[in-house]
């Protein structure tokens, strides 16, 4: 994160489901789920200067931990969803230290939740 970039704790991204995105019956399948936790982890570390491109030059990567899921409906082609990431560390520092980033999907249907964590050397 450069010093003029705004630190932002909570980082929200939408996503719409498309066509090639769904299955028969027009579901969004798991994996664009998945997918969609991804690219808004990957997007928020960047930002807080703790992604891929920052942490792969001291030989560090994030690993997926732990996950959760809880489905009750899928969404729908047409259908937008909600994907909040944050961390329990709070500042870009704290995250470092305590090496915790957890990504949520916001949807009254679906609860998936991933926890992210830096190994320990």
């Amino acid at each position: 994160m450069s010093t003029t970039q705004k630190f932002i704790p909570v980082w929200k991204d939408e996503y719409k489901i498309h066509y090639y995105q769904v299955d028969v019956r027009s579901n969004a399948t798991l994996v664009v789920l998945c997918q969609f936790m991804q690219e808004s982890a990957w997007n928020h570390a960047e930002h807080l200067g703790l992604g891929f491109s920052h942490l792969s030059k001291m030989d560090f990567i994030w690993i997926l931990s732990r996950q959760l899921l809880k489905i009750y409906s899928y969404p729908k082609w047409g259908d937008m969803i909600q994907v909040h990431t944050w961390s329990t560390g709070g500042s870009p520092l704290k995250i470092y230290h305590r090496g915790t980033y957890l990504v949520q999907i916001r949807n009254p249907n679906i609860e998936i939740r991933n926890k992210f964590e830096l190994p320990k050397s």
